[in-house]
């Protein structure tokens, strides 16, 4: 579940459409920042991950949390298409959600 949170803190991108990276394989998690291998600059396209039998494991709900305890981002994904989000700020106000795992505006 923990890997999930972490893919879902990655997958909404901002006006560009790059190709997804798999981020098990491409990514680098340093401290809870994923990197590409060869950069220092934290990564923040698009990612995927798959199952042994190569499809794609996003599927369901995920919830991130701030560090103080609120809830941060509510995503659901369904056959690995995000189909909701929902952002709070670390006050608890529901916000609008930009590029995700960036918090609110």
């Amino acid at each position: 579940m923990k890997k999930i949170l972490l893919i879902t803190l990655l997958l909404i991108v901002g006006c560009s459409k790059p190709e997804p990276i798999n981020y098990e394989t491409t990514l680098v998690n340093r401290k809870g920042v994923f990197y590409t291998n060869d950069t220092n600059k934290p990564y923040s396209g698009l990612v995927f991950s798959l199952y042994d039998d190569g499809k794609k494991k996003e599927e369901g709900k995920a919830t991130i949390w701030h560090e103080n305890g609120q809830k941060s981002d509510e995503v659901t994904y369904k056959d690995g298409e995000l189909i909701s989000e929902k952002c709070w700020d670390e006050d608890g106000n529901e916000c609008e959600c930009r590029a995700f795992s960036l918090g609110c505006y």
